[in-house]
């Protein structure tokens, strides 16, 4: 039997900025450069897959990008691409507006958001 690790490295947004001039004084590291990531320049090639936010995905968004792209590593990507600073304001998002529907949309495949990310900002994923 293999008891291989298979422990998967969770990349954030974070991991895709380049370092700003700010340090951390407590660990005396560089701070990311938030305004070093340009979501801006991503365009789907695809058609997206378009989904309505629910209460579970707003308690762990991770679990649907597990089960759509086999990686758990880019829900902060997802929330980044829908204009979503961070998975604390998805709740406002639901609760904003009884009337709106609210829909996120996901890249159609895992290899999107790769390419996107490796040829941004260099090869992680």
């Amino acid at each position: 039997m293999d008891n291989t690790n298979t422990t998967q490295k969770v990349f954030t947004r974070y991991d895709y900025m380049f370092e700003g001039s700010s340090f951390d004084p407590k660990d005396d590291i560089l701070y990311p450069d938030p305004l070093s990531f340009n979501f801006n320049s991503f365009t789907f090639t695809t058609p997206p897959i378009r989904y309505e936010l629910t209460e579970a995905f707003i308690q762990k968004p991770y679990l649907f990008t597990n089960a759509l792209y086999n990686n758990i590593s880019f829900d902060d990507v997802i929330l980044t691409l829908n204009n979503i600073p961070h998975v604390s304001e998805l709740d406002k998002l639901l609760s904003s507006n009884e009337e709106i529907t609210k829909i996120i949309v996901f890249p159609a495949s895992q290899e999107e958001i790769k390419q996107f990310l490796n040829t941004s900002y260099g090869e992680l994923v």
